[in-house]
């Protein structure tokens, strides 16, 4: 089964996934092919990695990790582990 970015349903985590990406393209590849990664997103796409990269500058990586944590619903597998 293949999975993309853009199938993912809880819409922070997606974003997150593509901004992921987008600094691992950076880091393998450079800063132009990174660009040209986050230019094929959406136009709300973009806006939202535009705007977590922001996020992530200004109040840090852990910080904003965590939060997108504790936002996301855990699986029916996982509530039965609670």
């Amino acid at each position: 089964m293949n999975m993309y970015f853009r199938d993912v349903q809880h819409q922070p985590l997606r974003t997150w996934n593509q901004a992921v990406m987008a600094f691992n393209i950076r880091d393998d590849e450079g800063m132009e092919s990174a660009q040209e990664y986050v230019a094929g997103l959406t136009k709300g796409e973009r806006e939202d990695v535009l705007k977590l990269f922001a996020d992530i500058k200004k109040r840090g990586y852990e910080v904003v990790r965590a939060e997108l944590n504790r936002t996301m619903e855990l699986n029916p597998e996982e509530e039965e582990l609670k």
